[in-house]
């Protein structure tokens, strides 16, 4: 994919905590790396960044505050990282790589990408759900993430969307150097580490040589 003059990229999903205080800030993680090294990458194109990332965000949620939180700012570039909030809810609610889950879940992602790209724009980055073996509760989640990841790809190829695998390089990277380099002891919470890995695959994928 390549940015273009004036790219606004917009972050959404369900990883990052954003002050909703301040419209304007981009977040910790990922998305602030992302930002500042494709700020300093590509200083004449005049890049601007929003985050609508909130920790608590499912793909229901964010289908829901779709027109509030991404197409009313008519971004240019949309970054999609989901899945993790919806196995979650899946667990809690016993639906977990089950049919019912696999079929909402794939309904209303799609719908997600299809609203974007019909009142927003085309280009759209889907960031592969990954999970690191530590502990149960990762382990419990594991099927269902195998589930969605296979929705996902599936979606990334019928709606032309960018795709960027996650969950075999950071699990490479967990079994080579350790889990604990990467997520805290409940297997959700990124290390920088971890931001930092899914930073640079993002910035990466933009090739504007």
């Amino acid at each position: 994919m390549y940015l273009e003059q004036d790219d606004k990229i917009l972050f959404l999903g369900g990883i990052n905590n954003q002050d909703p205080a301040k419209e304007d800030n981009i977040g910790l993680g990922y998305t602030l790396i992302t930002a500042a090294a494709l700020s300093a990458r590509f200083p004449d194109l005049n890049l601007s960044f929003i985050n609508r990332a909130h920790i608590k965000d499912d793909s229901q949620e964010m289908m829901v505050s779709l027109q509030d939180k991404c197409l009313i700012e008519k971004p240019s570039v949309v970054i999609i990282f989901l899945g993790h909030q919806d196995a979650l809810q899946a667990e809690k609610q016993h639906e977990q790589a089950s049919l019912k889950e696999y079929s909402r879940f794939n309904r209303i992602v799609r719908q997600l990408i299809e609203e974007i790209q019909e009142q927003a724009t085309r280009r759209i980055i889907l960031l592969e759900p990954f999970l690191l073996d530590a502990g149960n509760l990762t382990r419990a989640l594991r099927p269902d993430i195998n589930q969605k990841i296979q929705i996902i790809r599936a979606i990334a190829q019928d709606y032309s969307c960018d795709y960027i695998a996650l969950d075999g390089l950071l699990n490479e990277l967990a079994i080579r150097n350790g889990v604990q380099a990467y997520v805290e002891n409940d297997g959700l919470t990124y290390k920088l580490a971890t931001h930092h890995i899914i930073a640079e695959k993002i910035i990466n994928h933009f090739d504007n040589r």
